[in-house]
């Protein structure tokens, strides 16, 4: 039998072999890596459309989008006590932000969210770890698919969509018609499989290889933070 401190040691050698392979691939492809985990390839027109499902309340990665690409910056959130933040950034922003307080799902809907008193995330599943361990409100929020807030926001070409929406990516994904991700550009999506009861990381490769046959290629550091590109972009 291999001792465990054998087995512990070329675990960690392996991770951080793999973690150098994807860091060269990154470097090789221009993805950029902002702060807390995003990343997304910097190649834009000049003033592009950014669509920020679950911004959260200092919508941080749009304000850098904002501020560094000069973006149409649509943040997406329907945590109530996010709301008065993100309306000052609306004010502070005039022109570039545009905030929508809906949370996005597999079907247009009204839909239980359950607000963390503890965390910055709240979910619509009440099996979300910080729902199970947190003070949490509960209230009814409109929810929209993604064909919804495309037509909502009425943006012929999305250059980046991103969606943090809290283990919403599963149902999405299970029935998604992929024609509804034709002018998106790239697509970065947390996922959720370490927050959600019930989900794996088998699950979230699953929905990698889904949306890799609709025709994007895929990058991750971390195999929870993924971001989907298409070839074209690399062209440009």
């Amino acid at each position: 039998m291999v001792p465990k401190i054998v087995t512990r040691i070329r675990n960690y050698i392996s991770r951080n072999l793999m973690k150098y392979r994807r860091l060269l691939e990154a470097n090789g492809i221009g993805v950029k890596f902002i702060e807390p985990n995003f990343i997304y390839i910097p190649v834009f027109s000049t003033s592009p459309v950014v669509v920020d499902v679950g911004c959260g309340y200092e919508a941080d990665f749009s304000k850098y989008m904002i501020e560094n690409h000069n973006a149409l910056a649509f943040c997406i959130d329907p945590t109530k006590k996010h709301a008065p933040l993100l309306k000052k950034l609306e004010e502070k922003y005039v022109g570039n932000l545009k905030y929508l307080q809906y949370a996005i799902s597999d079907t247009d809907n009204e839909l239980t969210f359950y607000e963390s008193q503890n965390n910055e995330s709240g979910s619509i599943f009440n099996n979300h770890v910080n729902i199970l361990n947190d003070k949490i409100i509960k209230y009814k929020v409109k929810a929209l698919s993604i064909p919804s807030l495309k037509s909502l926001i009425d943006q012929e070409h999305i250059e980046l969509l991103k969606l943090d929406i809290e283990g919403a990516e599963y149902s999405m994904f299970n029935n998604f018609d992929f024609k509804a991700l034709e002018g998106v550009s790239q697509l970065f999506i947390e996922f959720h499989h370490q927050q959600i009861e019930h989900r794996s990381q088998n699950e979230t490769f699953e929905i990698v290889r889904k949306i890799e046959g609709a025709g994007f290629n895929s990058f991750s550091i971390d195999d929870v933070n993924f971001l989907f590109y298409r070839k074209e972009i690399l062209m440009a």
